[in-house]
């Protein structure tokens, strides 16, 4: 969508278009520029994905930590960082923890 305002910002200046045209064209150039450098910032975190049913998200990166919650086998998790054994992870919908690394499967 970008590359497109960009090209359609041109072909109004060659075509000497109104500078409202002009301007508007490529305000939208920059607003699709912005909406794909977020999809971008998105897509590069680093994802797992949970492997056992019932696997819990403690809330301490240690095995006699109470369980947070629980997550079934084929959820996504985002990865936000190592401790030993035990990774960090979150969830769009709050769930936020701790998870054994040998019970996710980092993609």
């Amino acid at each position: 969508m970008a590359a497109l305002c960009w090209v359609a910002v041109w072909a109004a200046v060659g075509a000497r278009r109104r500078r409202a045209v002009v301007l508007g064209l490529s305000l939208l150039g920059v607003v699709a520029a912005g909406f794909a450098a977020r999809e971008g910032l998105r897509r590069a975190q680093p994802l797992a994905i949970v492997l056992n049913a019932a696997t819990p998200v403690r809330v301490a990166p240690y095995g006699g930590a109470s369980p947070a919650s629980m997550v079934e086998a084929g959820a996504a998790l985002v990865v936000e960082r190592r401790y030993g054994a035990w990774l960090e992870v979150r969830r769009p919908d709050g769930v936020r923890g701790w998870v054994l690394a040998a019970e996710i499967s980092r993609l």
